[in-house]
């Protein structure tokens, strides 16, 4: 099925294989791919109808090593990233755990002695194996046999796609490295419109493909109000993390494709196309990580060819990982034809089912998002949130500031409103007063429990909490212009007055961050704050 126009020179094992990144990227290279490893039956199905190999299906902690094949060259691999990110168990991951499927490898490793082998992993893994390499760390049995550990990032080397990964090994990564001065990069934008034509033209391979014969380019249904709206503040106003683009820039390579993404998380990528926005499709993504436009994924559901690809070595990077093995220089290593031409498999996957918006949610569905011009960045913010009793829904506002290890919650309240105010002359006072009674009359006019109806999407009209967000941030607006002439010593005080017990946190917090000019609008979010905190919007009953 595959045009083979060289003998193979060097034998391969590929342990945890996936959908075959590296089985198909070295075969490309001219090696040969002797046995693959891979314990998820839809992977491992993806990867056989794929390439045709053979795939034992196991857990490769459980593998015997005298079952495996001799006169091997390159052992290769990528154990599984999970435990080791910082997605995973609040930033933590299990790196425990994660370790023993690292032990395995370098274990193969030793057991077959081969030329050259390459372990692929996330960045975070590089500076772990070197901490468990050293005396006393759970791999220091394997550490004469490590040559190097490296970062790379995968766009270096003409992927459209920024994606670091980490490698270790025995293998000519000087070599490697000078590949990137000769490679090309191609973008975001031109991915997307190159497999929209009629003729579909694979921008790394050169492949060419009617656009029927494309699987997996169909489209989601455009983002919602509510899923724009969510997405554009995860990247853009985010609680915690920094400002992300939005949408995706189509003039340079992608962010990094992710396995477990949704239509409303942060790590969404999502483009604007025709004036809507959408999430990229699965071909989409295969393309991005350097599958050919002719690879197959076997996945029964969307989900699953989600995570499939998302966990999948991008084989564009190695295949120059087998040119370097096999001692291609920089000049040429893309000159020389690939391997061979991956032809459709003849047994083509069923269309998965795309995703759509959630038509209904639970009547408690949380709600977190910061107040628009009251986010200082680095986690330091004002919050609104809903918050239940019971069955019963209110919404408050608190401020969240200071140190990681030691960051504290404020609830403004009537108390902390007096006590700012006492500290500003008499029209100043007045004038905040007439924003208090504007702002109560638009949200006396908005029930708490409405507000969560819209939210859980069990009412389909009037205000939800984005609508609150928005009035609050146009309050905190206005606000900010009144204060434009406070004296600055005079905020300084009013804030550490009202923050009271927490005015020595608050003390090391500012002199960390903008100095005297963040108490201006620190004070301005306390007083809406303590307004909202203070109507009694809440308790309003659920269904």
């Amino acid at each position: 099925m595959q045009n083979q126009i060289e003998q193979p020179v060097y034998r391969a094992i590929d342990l945890y294989s996936g959908v075959g990144g590296w089985s198909l990227g070295l075969r490309m290279a001219n090696i040969e791919i002797v046995s693959s490893y891979e314990w998820w039956s839809v992977a491992a199905d993806t990867q056989r109808l794929n390439l045709g190999d053979r795939v034992t299906e196991l857990d490769i902690r459980k593998l015997d090593l005298s079952e495996l094949p001799t006169d091997i060259d390159i052992v290769v691999g990528s154990p599984p990233c999970t435990q080791f990110s910082y997605a995973n168990r609040g930033g933590s991951g299990d790196i425990a755990d994660g370790l023993k499927d690292v032990y395995k490898f370098l274990e193969v490793v030793e057991h077959v002695s081969p030329q050259y082998w390459v372990m692929e992993n996330i960045p975070r893994v590089a500076g772990i194996l070197e901490r468990e390499l050293s005396n006393g760390g759970q791999l220091v049995r394997f550490r004469e046999i490590v040559d190097d550990i490296k970062v790379v990032d995968c766009s270096d080397f003409g992927l459209p796609q920024r994606r670091k990964r980490m490698l270790a090994g025995s293998f000519p990564s000087n070599r490697l490295d000078s590949y990137a001065a000769h490679s090309s990069k191609c973008t975001l934008g031109q991915v997307i419109r190159a497999l929209g034509l009629k003729t579909v033209r694979d921008l790394i391979y050169g492949n060419t493909l009617l656009s029927e014969e494309l699987t997996d380019n169909d489209y989601e249904d455009v983002l919602d109000d509510e899923e724009l709206r969510l997405n554009r503040d995860s990247k853009q106003f985010h609680r915690i993390y920094n400002i992300m683009p939005f949408p995706e820039p189509q003039d340079r390579t992608s962010r990094t494709i992710t396995a477990a993404e949704t239509r409303v998380s942060r790590e969404s990528l999502i483009v604007e196309d025709a004036g809507e926005y959408r999430r990229l499709s699965l071909r989409e993504r295969a393309t991005l990580q350097g599958f050919p436009i002719t690879y197959q994924f076997y996945g029964k559901s969307y989900s699953d060819r989600q995570k499939m690809i998302g966990n999948a070595i991008p084989p564009l990077l190695t295949y120059l990982i087998g040119r370097a093995i096999t001692n291609i220089s920089a000049e040429i290593v893309h000159e020389v034809p690939y391997a061979y031409s991956h032809e459709l498999p003849l047994g083509l996957p069923t269309r998965a089912k795309r995703r759509v918006a959630a038509q209904k949610y639970r009547w408690d569905r949380r709600f977190r998002s910061v107040i628009p011009n009251l986010r200082f960045g680095s986690g330091v913010r004002f919050e609104l949130s809903n918050e239940f009793e019971g069955n019963n829904v209110y919404w408050e506002v608190s401020f969240f500031y200071g140190a990681s290890k030691n960051y504290r919650r404020v609830r403004p309240n009537e108390g902390m409103c007096e006590r700012l105010l006492d500290s500003f002359d008499s029209g100043l006072v007045e004038e905040f007063s007439k924003e208090r009674v504007s702002l109560e009359e638009r949200l006396q006019a908005i029930s708490a429990s409405g507000v969560q109806r819209v939210w859980n999407h069990s009412h389909g009209s009037g205000i939800g909490p984005f609508g609150v967000l928005d009035i609050l941030g146009e309050t905190v607006a206005v606000l900010l212009e009144k204060c434009d002439s406070v004296d600055r010593e005079l905020v300084e005080s009013a804030v550490r007055t009202a923050l009271n017990g927490d005015s020595d946190e608050y003390e090391t917090f500012i002199s960390s961050k903008k100095g005297k000019e963040i108490n201006v609008t620190v004070i301005v979010g306390l007083l809406v704050g303590s307004w909202v905190n203070s109507m009694g919007t809440g308790k309003s009953k659920g269904d």
